[in-house]
Protein backbone atom coordinates (compact mmCIF):
# COMPACT_ATOMS: atom_id res chain seq x y z
CA UNK A 1 0.00 0.00 0.00
CA UNK A 2 2.94 2.30 0.99
CA UNK A 3 4.67 1.63 -2.24
CA UNK A 4 1.34 2.48 -4.24
CA UNK A 5 0.82 5.40 -2.50
CA UNK A 6 4.47 6.55 -3.27
CA UNK A 7 4.48 5.71 -7.15
CA UNK A 8 0.46 7.89 -7.26
CA UNK A 9 1.81 11.22 -5.77
CA UNK A 10 5.64 10.64 -7.54
CA UNK A 11 3.96 10.73 -10.80
CA UNK A 12 1.37 13.11 -9.86
CA UNK A 13 4.34 15.19 -8.86
CA UNK A 14 5.85 14.78 -12.37
CA UNK A 15 2.54 15.97 -14.05
CA UNK A 16 2.42 19.11 -12.08
CA UNK A 17 5.52 20.39 -13.12
CA UNK A 18 4.71 19.38 -16.90
CA UNK A 19 1.44 21.32 -15.96
CA UNK A 20 2.79 24.43 -14.02
CA UNK A 21 3.80 26.32 -17.18
CA UNK A 22 0.86 27.33 -19.65
CA UNK A 23 2.29 28.99 -22.89
CA UNK A 24 -0.70 30.31 -25.15
CA UNK A 25 -1.30 31.10 -28.61
CA UNK A 26 -0.72 35.00 -29.06
CA UNK A 27 1.30 37.36 -31.45
CA UNK A 28 3.81 40.71 -30.60
CA UNK A 29 4.43 43.54 -33.50
CA UNK A 30 8.00 43.97 -33.89
CA UNK A 31 9.19 47.78 -34.16
CA UNK A 32 9.30 47.47 -37.83
CA UNK A 33 5.49 46.77 -37.58
CA UNK A 34 6.30 43.07 -38.71
CA UNK A 35 3.31 40.69 -36.80
CA UNK A 36 5.26 37.81 -35.12
CA UNK A 37 2.88 34.51 -34.24
CA UNK A 38 4.22 32.70 -30.85
CA UNK A 39 3.16 31.07 -28.15
CA UNK A 40 2.61 33.73 -25.12
CA UNK A 41 3.30 32.75 -21.27
CA UNK A 42 0.13 33.12 -19.74
CA UNK A 43 0.20 34.62 -16.35
CA UNK A 44 -2.80 35.92 -15.42
CA UNK A 45 -1.43 39.24 -15.26
CA UNK A 46 -2.73 41.20 -12.56
CA UNK A 47 -0.63 44.50 -13.15
CA UNK A 48 -0.27 45.43 -16.58
CA UNK A 49 3.09 43.66 -17.49
CA UNK A 50 6.57 45.24 -18.14
CA UNK A 51 7.78 42.49 -20.46
CA UNK A 52 6.06 38.95 -21.73
CA UNK A 53 7.97 35.32 -22.24
CA UNK A 54 7.15 33.62 -25.07
CA UNK A 55 7.84 30.45 -27.70
CA UNK A 56 8.17 30.74 -31.57
CA UNK A 57 7.01 26.93 -31.54
CA UNK A 58 5.41 25.20 -28.57
CA UNK A 59 8.92 23.13 -27.81
CA UNK A 60 10.67 25.62 -28.68
CA UNK A 61 13.35 28.42 -26.63
CA UNK A 62 11.20 30.64 -24.32
CA UNK A 63 12.56 34.15 -25.11
CA UNK A 64 11.51 37.36 -23.14
CA UNK A 65 9.77 40.08 -25.04
CA UNK A 66 11.16 43.69 -24.26
CA UNK A 67 8.97 46.86 -24.17
CA UNK A 68 12.23 48.62 -26.42
CA UNK A 69 11.56 45.97 -28.97
CA UNK A 70 7.72 45.27 -29.25
CA UNK A 71 5.02 47.91 -30.22
CA UNK A 72 2.22 45.93 -29.04
CA UNK A 73 1.54 41.77 -27.94
CA UNK A 74 -1.65 39.86 -26.91
CA UNK A 75 -3.38 36.92 -26.42
CA UNK A 76 -6.36 36.22 -28.43
CA UNK A 77 -9.68 36.59 -26.00
CA UNK A 78 -7.20 36.95 -23.08
CA UNK A 79 -5.07 40.21 -23.13
CA UNK A 80 -4.05 42.73 -25.56
CA UNK A 81 -1.14 45.60 -24.64
CA UNK A 82 0.18 48.10 -26.47
CA UNK A 83 3.00 50.42 -25.95
CA UNK A 84 2.76 53.97 -25.64
CA UNK A 85 4.99 57.41 -24.88
CA UNK A 86 2.55 59.02 -21.96
CA UNK A 87 2.80 61.31 -19.34
CA UNK A 88 1.91 59.76 -16.44
CA UNK A 89 0.82 61.11 -12.58
CA UNK A 90 1.91 58.55 -10.11
CA UNK A 91 1.14 60.70 -6.96
CA UNK A 92 0.55 58.62 -4.13
CA UNK A 93 -3.05 56.79 -4.03
CA UNK A 94 -2.82 56.05 0.18
CA UNK A 95 -4.78 58.85 2.29
CA UNK A 96 -1.06 58.88 4.64
CA UNK A 97 0.70 59.66 1.23
CA UNK A 98 -1.69 61.58 -0.42
CA UNK A 99 -0.60 65.22 -2.49
CA UNK A 100 -0.90 69.12 -1.49
CA UNK A 101 -1.18 69.75 -5.05
CA UNK A 102 -4.26 69.41 -6.51
CA UNK A 103 -2.60 68.87 -10.20
CA UNK A 104 -1.29 65.87 -11.68
CA UNK A 105 2.79 65.63 -11.08
CA UNK A 106 3.84 64.47 -14.68
CA UNK A 107 6.39 61.84 -15.50
CA UNK A 108 7.07 61.03 -18.95
CA UNK A 109 7.42 56.99 -19.35
CA UNK A 110 7.54 54.44 -22.25
CA UNK A 111 5.09 52.13 -20.79
CA UNK A 112 2.81 48.87 -22.14
CA UNK A 113 -0.95 49.73 -21.89
CA UNK A 114 -4.13 47.62 -21.63
CA UNK A 115 -6.75 48.15 -24.49
CA UNK A 116 -9.77 47.80 -23.27
CA UNK A 117 -11.50 48.76 -26.36
CA UNK A 118 -10.79 50.70 -29.65
CA UNK A 119 -13.04 52.82 -31.80
CA UNK A 120 -12.88 56.64 -32.87
CA UNK A 121 -12.13 57.36 -29.20
CA UNK A 122 -9.73 54.51 -27.63
CA UNK A 123 -9.55 53.70 -24.23
CA UNK A 124 -6.81 52.15 -21.68
CA UNK A 125 -5.73 51.45 -18.14
CA UNK A 126 -2.20 50.68 -16.74
CA UNK A 127 -2.38 48.98 -13.51
CA UNK A 128 0.36 48.76 -10.65
CA UNK A 129 -0.83 46.88 -7.22
CA UNK A 130 -4.24 48.25 -6.41
CA UNK A 131 -3.71 51.14 -8.13
CA UNK A 132 -5.23 51.45 -11.63
CA UNK A 133 -5.04 54.72 -14.39
CA UNK A 134 -6.97 55.44 -17.23
CA UNK A 135 -6.16 56.72 -20.61
CA UNK A 136 -7.91 57.35 -23.94
CA UNK A 137 -7.48 58.52 -27.15
CA UNK A 138 -9.66 60.45 -30.03
CA UNK A 139 -9.23 59.56 -33.81
CA UNK A 140 -5.34 57.94 -33.27
CA UNK A 141 -4.20 61.19 -31.54
CA UNK A 142 -1.26 60.83 -28.61
CA UNK A 143 -2.65 58.67 -25.51
CA UNK A 144 -3.72 61.14 -22.60
CA UNK A 145 -4.49 59.87 -19.05
CA UNK A 146 -7.59 60.42 -17.70
CA UNK A 147 -6.88 62.36 -14.30
CA UNK A 148 -8.54 61.93 -11.10
CA UNK A 149 -6.49 62.57 -8.00
CA UNK A 150 -7.00 62.43 -4.19
CA UNK A 151 -4.97 65.21 -2.65
CA UNK A 152 -4.98 66.78 0.53
CA UNK A 153 -6.15 70.26 1.83
CA UNK A 154 -3.81 72.53 3.34
CA UNK A 155 -1.81 69.17 5.83
CA UNK A 156 -4.89 68.53 7.09
CA UNK A 157 -6.83 64.88 7.65
CA UNK A 158 -9.26 66.53 4.86
CA UNK A 159 -9.19 65.41 1.41
CA UNK A 160 -10.70 66.50 -2.07
CA UNK A 161 -10.98 64.76 -5.65
CA UNK A 162 -10.08 66.18 -8.47
CA UNK A 163 -12.18 64.35 -11.44
CA UNK A 164 -10.64 66.43 -14.34
CA UNK A 165 -11.24 63.71 -16.37
CA UNK A 166 -15.13 64.55 -16.50
CA UNK A 167 -14.10 67.95 -18.51
CA UNK A 168 -11.64 65.96 -20.48
CA UNK A 169 -14.37 63.54 -21.72
CA UNK A 170 -16.84 66.71 -22.16
CA UNK A 171 -14.17 68.70 -23.86
CA UNK A 172 -12.99 65.65 -26.36
CA UNK A 173 -15.33 62.51 -26.19
CA UNK A 174 -18.83 64.38 -26.39
CA UNK A 175 -21.70 63.30 -28.66
CA UNK A 176 -23.38 66.26 -30.65
CA UNK A 177 -25.70 67.69 -28.05
CA UNK A 178 -24.59 66.18 -25.19
CA UNK A 179 -24.73 68.67 -21.91
CA UNK A 180 -21.94 68.52 -19.17
CA UNK A 181 -24.75 66.38 -16.87
CA UNK A 182 -23.59 63.54 -19.12
CA UNK A 183 -20.47 63.46 -17.15
CA UNK A 184 -21.06 65.42 -14.08
CA UNK A 185 -21.83 61.89 -12.15
CA UNK A 186 -19.17 59.57 -13.86
CA UNK A 187 -17.41 57.27 -11.38
CA UNK A 188 -13.43 56.52 -12.55
CA UNK A 189 -14.38 52.63 -12.55
CA UNK A 190 -13.76 50.70 -15.90
CA UNK A 191 -17.72 49.87 -16.50
CA UNK A 192 -18.77 53.31 -16.37
CA UNK A 193 -16.03 54.68 -18.72
CA UNK A 194 -16.70 51.48 -21.33
CA UNK A 195 -19.94 51.82 -20.95
CA UNK A 196 -19.57 56.07 -21.96
CA UNK A 197 -16.80 55.43 -24.53
CA UNK A 198 -19.57 52.73 -26.03
CA UNK A 199 -22.17 55.18 -26.03
CA UNK A 200 -19.84 58.12 -28.03
CA UNK A 201 -18.37 55.58 -30.21
CA UNK A 202 -22.01 54.63 -31.22
CA UNK A 203 -23.27 58.04 -31.56
CA UNK A 204 -20.37 58.90 -34.02
CA UNK A 205 -21.11 55.74 -36.16
CA UNK A 206 -17.55 54.15 -35.23
CA UNK A 207 -17.06 50.61 -35.06
CA UNK A 208 -15.81 50.09 -31.76
CA UNK A 209 -13.40 46.47 -30.53
CA UNK A 210 -13.60 44.87 -27.28
CA UNK A 211 -10.44 44.19 -25.01
CA UNK A 212 -11.97 43.83 -22.09
CA UNK A 213 -12.13 40.29 -21.27
CA UNK A 214 -14.08 39.04 -18.71
CA UNK A 215 -13.24 35.70 -17.40
CA UNK A 216 -16.02 33.02 -16.32
CA UNK A 217 -15.11 32.43 -12.47
CA UNK A 218 -16.45 29.77 -10.53
CA UNK A 219 -15.55 31.04 -7.01
CA UNK A 220 -17.74 29.22 -5.19
CA UNK A 221 -17.87 24.87 -5.94
CA UNK A 222 -20.07 22.61 -4.07
CA UNK A 223 -19.01 18.53 -4.58
CA UNK A 224 -20.95 15.53 -3.10
CA UNK A 225 -17.47 13.20 -2.17
CA UNK A 226 -18.65 9.57 -1.61
CA UNK A 227 -15.29 6.94 -1.20
CA UNK A 228 -13.99 4.29 0.42
CA UNK A 229 -11.16 4.22 3.46
CA UNK A 230 -8.96 1.76 3.95
CA UNK A 231 -8.23 2.07 7.24
CA UNK A 232 -5.77 -0.17 10.46
CA UNK A 233 -5.57 0.20 14.01
CA UNK A 234 -3.58 -0.61 16.74
CA UNK A 235 -3.56 -0.11 20.44
CA UNK A 236 -0.43 -0.24 23.00
CA UNK A 237 0.08 -0.71 26.85
CA UNK A 238 3.26 1.71 26.94
CA UNK A 239 3.62 0.22 30.61
CA UNK A 240 3.36 -3.48 29.73
CA UNK A 241 4.90 -2.99 26.18
CA UNK A 242 1.78 -4.95 24.99
CA UNK A 243 0.26 -4.35 21.23
CA UNK A 244 -3.22 -5.44 19.89
CA UNK A 245 -3.26 -5.09 16.62
CA UNK A 246 -6.75 -4.59 14.72
CA UNK A 247 -8.02 -6.13 11.47
CA UNK A 248 -7.38 -3.54 8.93
CA UNK A 249 -10.98 -3.08 7.10
CA UNK A 250 -12.45 -1.08 4.28
CA UNK A 251 -15.25 1.72 4.76
CA UNK A 252 -17.62 3.73 3.22
CA UNK A 253 -17.03 7.31 3.59
CA UNK A 254 -19.47 10.53 2.69
CA UNK A 255 -18.15 13.69 2.13
CA UNK A 256 -20.01 17.39 1.56
CA UNK A 257 -17.37 19.57 -0.29
CA UNK A 258 -17.87 23.21 -0.22
CA UNK A 259 -15.18 25.47 -2.12
CA UNK A 260 -14.01 29.09 -2.08
CA UNK A 261 -12.11 29.61 -5.13
CA UNK A 262 -9.21 32.56 -3.94
CA UNK A 263 -9.61 35.19 -7.77
CA UNK A 264 -6.17 35.35 -8.08
CA UNK A 265 -2.96 33.88 -9.96
CA UNK A 266 -5.58 32.05 -12.23
CA UNK A 267 -7.60 30.34 -9.69
CA UNK A 268 -5.00 27.92 -8.34
CA UNK A 269 -5.68 28.08 -4.79
CA UNK A 270 -8.90 27.27 -2.73
CA UNK A 271 -10.13 27.28 0.89
CA UNK A 272 -12.24 24.07 1.01
CA UNK A 273 -14.43 22.77 4.25
CA UNK A 274 -15.43 18.76 3.90
CA UNK A 275 -17.91 17.66 6.42
CA UNK A 276 -17.72 13.88 6.49
CA UNK A 277 -18.92 10.68 8.01
CA UNK A 278 -17.05 7.72 8.77
CA UNK A 279 -16.89 4.55 10.32
CA UNK A 280 -14.47 2.03 11.68
CA UNK A 281 -15.55 -1.46 13.09
CA UNK A 282 -12.96 -4.18 13.71
CA UNK A 283 -11.85 -6.71 15.99
CA UNK A 284 -8.53 -7.48 17.80
CA UNK A 285 -6.61 -10.40 16.43
CA UNK A 286 -8.23 -13.47 17.69
CA UNK A 287 -5.11 -14.72 19.93
CA UNK A 288 -5.40 -11.43 21.85
CA UNK A 289 -6.47 -11.32 25.35
CA UNK A 290 -8.69 -9.64 26.38
CA UNK A 291 -10.80 -9.65 23.58
CA UNK A 292 -11.61 -6.33 21.87
CA UNK A 293 -13.02 -4.79 19.36
CA UNK A 294 -13.96 -1.54 18.35
CA UNK A 295 -17.40 0.34 16.98
CA UNK A 296 -16.31 4.04 15.63
CA UNK A 297 -18.48 6.46 13.32
CA UNK A 298 -18.68 9.97 13.50
CA UNK A 299 -19.24 13.01 11.17
CA UNK A 300 -15.91 14.85 11.49
CA UNK A 301 -15.29 18.67 9.81
CA UNK A 302 -11.59 18.81 8.10
CA UNK A 303 -10.82 22.31 6.56
CA UNK A 304 -8.04 22.58 4.17
CA UNK A 305 -6.33 24.59 1.57
CA UNK A 306 -6.42 23.46 -2.76
CA UNK A 307 -4.31 23.92 -5.15
CA UNK A 308 -4.65 23.27 -8.82
CA UNK A 309 -2.72 22.79 -11.64
CA UNK A 310 -4.10 23.34 -15.13
CA UNK A 311 -3.58 20.79 -17.74
CA UNK A 312 -5.91 21.86 -20.58
CA UNK A 313 -9.12 23.66 -20.67
CA UNK A 314 -10.69 20.62 -18.44
CA UNK A 315 -8.44 18.84 -16.88
CA UNK A 316 -6.46 19.58 -13.58
CA UNK A 317 -4.25 17.97 -11.08
CA UNK A 318 -5.68 18.73 -7.51
CA UNK A 319 -3.18 19.01 -4.70
CA UNK A 320 -5.03 19.16 -0.72
CA UNK A 321 -3.60 19.33 2.40
CA UNK A 322 -6.37 19.45 5.72
CA UNK A 323 -6.50 20.11 8.98
CA UNK A 324 -8.63 17.88 10.69
CA UNK A 325 -10.31 19.30 13.91
CA UNK A 326 -10.68 16.79 17.48
CA UNK A 327 -14.40 17.86 17.28
CA UNK A 328 -16.66 16.07 15.78
CA UNK A 329 -20.52 15.04 15.45
CA UNK A 330 -19.94 11.25 16.84
CA UNK A 331 -22.79 8.49 16.16
CA UNK A 332 -21.44 5.30 17.79
CA UNK A 333 -18.15 4.99 20.08
CA UNK A 334 -17.60 1.60 21.50
CA UNK A 335 -14.35 0.74 22.73
CA UNK A 336 -13.94 -1.40 25.68
CA UNK A 337 -13.59 0.45 28.95
CA UNK A 338 -12.64 3.42 27.08
CA UNK A 339 -13.97 6.54 25.99
CA UNK A 340 -12.66 7.88 22.08
CA UNK A 341 -11.39 11.56 22.44
CA UNK A 342 -9.59 11.59 19.35
CA UNK A 343 -6.84 14.15 18.59
CA UNK A 344 -6.30 15.96 15.83
CA UNK A 345 -4.79 15.35 12.81
CA UNK A 346 -4.19 16.36 9.04
CA UNK A 347 -4.66 14.56 5.81
CA UNK A 348 -2.67 15.01 2.57
CA UNK A 349 -4.00 14.27 -0.83
CA UNK A 350 -3.45 14.31 -4.49
CA UNK A 351 -5.27 13.53 -7.70
CA UNK A 352 -7.31 14.85 -10.61
CA UNK A 353 -10.79 16.79 -11.49
CA UNK A 354 -12.53 16.16 -14.98
CA UNK A 355 -15.24 18.58 -16.15
CA UNK A 356 -17.93 18.03 -13.33
CA UNK A 357 -15.94 14.94 -11.84
CA UNK A 358 -12.78 14.24 -9.78
CA UNK A 359 -11.13 11.07 -8.24
CA UNK A 360 -8.34 11.83 -4.96
CA UNK A 361 -6.13 9.19 -2.88
CA UNK A 362 -5.81 10.87 0.65
CA UNK A 363 -3.38 9.85 3.08
CA UNK A 364 -4.19 10.20 6.71
CA UNK A 365 -1.53 10.92 9.58
CA UNK A 366 -1.61 8.83 12.49
CA UNK A 367 -4.39 9.89 15.23
CA UNK A 368 -4.83 8.61 18.94
CA UNK A 369 -8.36 7.83 19.40
CA UNK A 370 -7.83 7.25 22.80
CA UNK A 371 -6.09 10.80 23.57
CA UNK A 372 -5.07 11.57 27.54
CA UNK A 373 -5.36 7.26 28.20
CA UNK A 374 -1.70 6.77 29.56
CA UNK A 375 -0.57 4.21 29.28
CA UNK A 376 -2.52 3.40 26.86
CA UNK A 377 -1.78 4.65 22.88
CA UNK A 378 -3.93 3.87 19.65
CA UNK A 379 -2.44 4.67 16.03
CA UNK A 380 -5.36 4.83 13.84
CA UNK A 381 -4.40 5.11 10.42
CA UNK A 382 -6.53 5.80 6.99
CA UNK A 383 -5.99 5.94 3.14
CA UNK A 384 -9.07 7.31 1.54
CA UNK A 385 -10.30 6.78 -2.20
CA UNK A 386 -12.61 9.92 -3.27
CA UNK A 387 -14.79 10.52 -5.96
CA UNK A 388 -16.30 13.76 -6.85
CA UNK A 389 -19.31 15.14 -8.29
CA UNK A 390 -19.79 18.87 -8.62
CA UNK A 391 -23.24 20.34 -7.92
CA UNK A 392 -22.85 23.52 -7.78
Amino acid sequence: MKFILFSFFLILSTLSVLGQVSFDKGYFITNNNQRVECYIKNTDWGDTPKDFRYKLTETGETLKGEISDTREFGIPGIIKCIRADVKIDRSPRTFSNFSDTKEPIWADEKLFLNVILTGKASLYYFAQADIRFYFYSVNDTAIKQLICKDYKIDNSNIYKTNNEFRLQLYNDVKCPGALISSVEKLNYKQDELVSYFNKYNSCMGSSMESFAFRKKRDLFNLRITPGINYSSFLVQNRSYGKDYAFKSKVSFRLGLDGELVFPFNKNKWALFFEPTYQSFNSEANPNSSPALSIAYSNIEFPIGLRYYMFLNHDIKLVIDALFIPADAIAFKEDFYVFKINPNSSFAFSGGFEFKRLSAQIRYYTPRNLIWNNDPWYSDYQRISFILGFKIL
